[in-house]
């Protein structure tokens, strides 16, 4: 049987590659159901954080290496693949719309 950590791991926030602490210091626990004690401590971002983060992940969607793909790649691509991944017909069609909005066109 597994044991809780003696001491509860303290997490931060990771924002642009890189861990960042709560300016609010406002913090949350997660408790281990099966040994109702505290196994880690999580920070609560506020509207400032989170605005950092979604800025981030923004430049890192225009701008990084796996950001927009070139135009007409990634669709064909998930096409041809998707008979061989085990999915429903909803995440196939959240799969099209995501290839067709970061390719410019239309699913």
């Amino acid at each position: 049987m597994n044991t809780p950590p003696a001491k509860p791991f303290q997490y931060q926030l990771w924002i642009n590659g890189k861990e960042e602490p709560s300016k609010s210091a406002k913090t949350f626990d997660r408790r281990s159901p099966a040994h109702d004690v505290v196994v880690g401590v999580y920070p609560l971002a506020g509207n400032e954080e989170t605005d950092l983060a979604v800025a981030a992940a923004r430049r890192a969607f225009d701008e990084g290496p796996n950001g927009r793909p070139v135009s007409g790649i990634t669709r064909p691509l998930l096409v041809a693949i998707s008979p061989v991944i085990p999915t429903t017909r909803w995440e196939n069609r959240c799969l099209a719309w995501l290839s067709a909005s970061r390719s410019g066109s239309s699913a």
